[in-house]
């Protein structure tokens, strides 16, 4: 709540009220359950962010055409469902098959690969027509299991942190021509990731571009989508007042950077 003297302004939900939970697919493991439990139940969280993790769901066959598998990823969902959480799906990451050059890819951990043994893809896909229709058919798939009135709770947005090298065309480095090629490609991932959602409901509420901090990047997105005219219902971005490195070394949270972004 915002006030001015005893005026209510505006009514501000506790945005704070909910939690990134990665690894994803942690869900499948009693630990990462032991902690959904606790939190579910003091209501400290009510939204949990995950990644729909393409690359569990869909491969192509021998004659090339895609084939999709939701097990893994309706055990991840049906888990969080049951616990009363409401949910925040990170679209991606990309499959082998469909990535340029068979992908670079990257563990984003301080091991040298993810949970599990996986590794994140990092180029974008050779062909957006088949980037746009496994998005539209893991949305599909998504509203038939728990309803149109369940997940038009949710929020769905495109990829995770695409203005850095880290998740997004790792051979490219942060030079201002790098961050603008990023974006130019991350508009085409939204692009499809936009039809591809609405081609299934309006009712879901779609976002992006879930972004590590690069201001320049978000300039050049917002202007592609209001050009095109494409839904936005939200802005995702995520702002890192230090890292764990920094914290180790004994030095201390940069309040005013938080605030400026």
């Amino acid at each position: 709540m915002i006030k001015i003297e005893k005026t209510v302004i505006t009514q501000q939900p506790n945005f704070w009220n909910h939690c990134i939970f990665h690894p994803t697919d942690a869900i499948e493991d009693p630990w990462g359950r032991r902690i959904l439990d606790r939190i579910a139940e003091d209501k400290a969280i009510g939204m949990v962010r995950i990644y729909a993790m393409f690359e569990d769901i869909v491969c192509t066959d021998e004659n090339g055409s895609l084939t999709y598998d939701f097990r893994l990823s309706d055990l991840r969902l049906d888990y969080l469902v049951e616990k009363g959480y409401d949910v925040l799906i990170a679209y991606g990451g990309i499959p082998a098959f469909l990535s340029e050059n068979g992908g670079v890819q990257r563990s984003n951990s301080k091991n040298k690969t993810r949970y599990k043994g996986k590794m994140w893809n990092t180029s974008p896909p050779k062909d957006y027509a088949l980037w746009e229709e496994i998005c539209y058919e893991y949305t599909k798939h998504n509203v038939e299991r728990y309803g149109i009135e369940t997940v038009s709770k949710w929020r769905v947005h495109c990829f995770n942190e695409p203005d850095i090298p880290l998740f997004f065309r790792a051979d490219l480095g942060r030079e201002d021509s790098d961050i603008d090629t990023r974006c130019r490609e991350y508009c085409m991932l939204y692009s499809g990731f936009e039809r591809a959602v609405r081609r299934v409901s309006e009712k879901i509420r779609i976002g992006g571009p879930a972004l590590a901090h690069v201001k320049r990047f978000l300039d050049g997105f917002l202007k592609y989508v209001k050009e095109k005219d494409l839904k936005l219902d939200y802005i995702a971005l995520h702002n890192y007042g230090t890292s764990t490195t920094k914290l180790n070394r004994g030095e201390p949270l940069c309040v005013e950077s938080m605030i400026e972004k």
